[in-house]
């Protein structure tokens, strides 16, 4: 009987036991599940890129660099700080998506292009946009701000670094002006000459003053070896032989050789040639070649460490604290009965006012005040009444190097209806800088 109860007993503990380490391993896997689908969600929800599109385009050069499988700069940077939509006019609802990388800024601008293409995710011509100060909003539309005047190109930011080259030193760089048929203004960064086997010599400061140093000169790798005839400049070889690097790279399955970047859609064109500035690198003066491009910039600083010594410049942090500073916009009063193109110029440009709902024929009387509050006493071209046939009486006021910076405001009278209309411009002077100096 005892044994019996004991048989019993132990079929009993054996089944308590049996059931306790079922219940366990259950316990056990549904934790592990249970950790699984939150470790699941929590990586959803600390990926740091808004569209996998993005993610996709940024692994190519730079996941091989984040996991170690290779020693070189990033391409765009170890992850994006900031996503948004930005207003673009051919987007849809006019809003397209971008994300922030210290390196560049990534879009979809048409969501509707498939999505195999290699342009379906872009990057701006963001350095061209802040050294015009022109924020591309459209194909063709763009918005009218300051240079970027305080945001150096390379080395430190402007609060500790305020004597470096900024982007706006680089606007005063043989920048020439034109008036199209549908009179809005085109800068224009003009060509340079074919200069291949020279070197790169030319030191640029703050102010876009350029001169010469042959010592810097002199250092290897700084001869020009390729000329761009598109824009029209030229690509010393330490950059050139960046541009056309081979690595590893992820081609989305593995980890291959390959040419890390094509560079003409990651860069864009140069729209300088190269030139040594002095700026402060972690708080250190040193001599750093610069070249701009229209979407990026290069940098090479010859006593970083291999294979450090040309960089990417961090245009996505330049460009992100541009458009998002309220210092750099140019705001005006609205217009009265008057359309003003372009609202906000450089000197050397050509403002063109078309004023509305005049008797045609009738002379009109016309008053420009300068930004000091005085009467204007240069001229404008007007013709000598409002012309019949036309639904509008065309204005044109032509800046010169000497036209002062500010607010404008154009006061028109008929002198038979008495109508009355108002416009203002705004002539751009960069704070610091005599771009057209005497």
């Amino acid at each position: 009987m005892f044994s019996k109860l004991t048989r019993q007993d132990s079929s009993f503990w054996l089944f308590q036991k049996r059931g306790r380490l079922h219940l366990a391993l259950l316990t056990l896997l549904f934790g592990s599940l249970c950790l699984s689908l939150f470790a699941t969600s929590s990586a959803a929800q600390a990926d740091p890129f808004a569209s996998p599109f993005f993610k996709r385009t940024w692994n190519r050069a730079d996941y091989p660099v984040a996991i170690g499988a290779t020693k070189r700069s990033f391409t765009w940077g170890p992850d994006p700080f900031y996503n948004t939509f930005e207003p673009y006019v051919e987007s849809p609802n006019g809003q397209r998506q971008v994300e922030y990388f210290d390196k560049s800024r990534m879009e979809i601008t048409r969501p509707d292009f498939t999505t195999s293409s290699d342009y379906y995710v872009t990057n701006g011509l963001i350095v061209k946009e802040m050294v015009m100060g022109l924020e591309q909003t459209g194909d063709y539309a763009f918005a009218q701000r300051l240079p970027a005047f305080d945001v150096p190109v390379a080395g430190d930011p402007g609060n500790v670094n305020p004597d470096a080259a900024t982007y706006a030193s680089f606007y005063a760089l043989n920048v020439f002006y034109h008036t199209t048929d549908n009179l809005l203004f085109g800068p224009v960064l003009d060509r340079q000459p074919d200069r291949t086997n020279e070197r790169a010599a030319e030191t640029i400061n703050k102010i876009g003053a350029v001169g010469r140093n042959d010592l810097l000169g002199s250092l290897p790798g700084v001869n020009y070896v390729y000329y761009e005839r598109t824009l029209g400049h030229n690509i010393p070889g330490v950059f050139w032989d960046f541009l056309n690097q081979s690595g590893p790279i992820w081609n989305g399955n593995s980890i291959v050789n390959g040419k890390v970047f094509d560079w003409v859609s990651t860069m864009g064109y140069p729209i300088t040639d190269a030139f040594w500035t002095k700026t402060n690198v972690a708080g250190v003066p040193r001599d750093v070649l610069v070249q701009l491009y229209e979407r990026r910039v290069l940098t090479y600083t010859p006593t970083n460490p291999d294979p450090y010594k040309v960089e990417m410049g961090n245009v996505g942090r330049h460009y992100y604290s541009w458009r998002y500073d309220a210092k750099y916009d140019i705001s005006l009063p609205q217009q009265s009965n008057a359309e003003v193109k372009p609202e906000a110029a450089f000197p050397g440009t050509t403002i063109a006012i078309r004023v509305f709902r005049f008797v045609q024929g009738e002379p009109i009387s016309t008053t420009i005040v300068t930004p000091d509050g005085k009467p204007f006493a240069g001229s404008i071209i007007t013709p000598d009444a409002n012309p019949t046939g036309f639904t509008f009486y065309p204005v044109y006021f032509q800046t010169n190097a000497n036209t002062k910076p500010g607010q404008y405001t154009i006061y028109f009278k008929g002198t038979v209806s008495g109508n009355e209309a108002k416009a203002y411009f705004f002539i751009i002077g960069i704070p610091g800088f005599n771009l057209f100096p005497s």
